[in-house]
């Protein structure tokens, strides 16, 4: 299989399922640049980070050589890494790992009673493109427990840039189920700036094309990373 180390849009069938893409979901609006040139809040990676290599790959919802599709609500991830002066970062790698439709981790740590999702790859890692940019193609994971904490689903991220550090944070999902599983999550509560971690479900802002071209119940999340100083 080739790795995929750089913006996802070299591959026809991933361009195809998010096509309008550039324009309408990774252009940052100039209206909107003000707003989103705020620093990100950090976090630790957390007892999960992957124990294993973390493969160059832009869609998690499926396994080479496998047919099947992962379990779940499809996730589109797309966003744009920002030095602490607001210029974009290319050539960054940008790495998440989550739990699966089960609320299970691909970990030692965590074990899954149900077995993991043979087409869920629960990890990845993908390049920048010149303007900074990165999509990827996820599930909405589930919320799960771990020492005897209630964790409302969320994706962990980590960047690295050979000119710029390393930034690590998490990003949760709006909605009142997910609202509600964040006041019990006390990891959650305790993070500074804990709001700007959140990330709206469908940010398609009405593109009707757009729609069309993605799964009807896909979820569309923004979420930008900027460096601190």
């Amino acid at each position: 299989m080739t790795q995929l180390k750089t913006w996802p849009w070299q591959r026809r069938n991933f361009l195809k399922a998010t096509a309008v893409s550039a324009a309408v979901l990774l252009t940052p609006k100039a209206d909107a640049a003000a707003n989103s040139c705020e620093i990100t809040p950090s976090t630790e990676d957390g007892p999960l980070y992957p124990a294993e290599d973390i493969p160059w790959a832009s869609d998690l919802t499926r396994m080479p050589g496998r047919s099947g599709t992962a379990r779940g609500q499809i996730a589109y991830l797309f966003g744009q890494i920002k030095s602490f002066d607001c210029r974009p970062v290319s050539d960054a790698t940008v790495e998440i790992w989550q739990a699966d439709n089960n609320g299970y981790y691909k970990h030692p740590r965590h074990t899954a009673p149900n077995g993991l999702d043979p087409h869920f790859r629960y990890f990845a890692k993908v390049r920048t493109d010149a303007a900074g940019r990165y999509m990827i193609k996820t599930i909405v994971p589930k919320w799960y427990r771990i020492f005897d904490i209630d964790r409302a689903a969320h994706i962990h991220m980590k960047v690295r840039s050979p000119n710029h550090g390393v930034v690590t944070s998490e990003i949760y999902f709006s909605g009142e189920d997910q609202d509600a599983l964040r006041k019990r999550d006390r990891v959650y509560q305790s993070r500074r700036d804990k709001e700007k971690l959140v990330v709206q479900r469908d940010d398609r802002i009405g593109d009707p094309e757009l729609r069309s071209t993605l799964e009807n119940d896909a979820a569309i999340c923004n979420f930008d990373v900027m460096y601190r100083l």
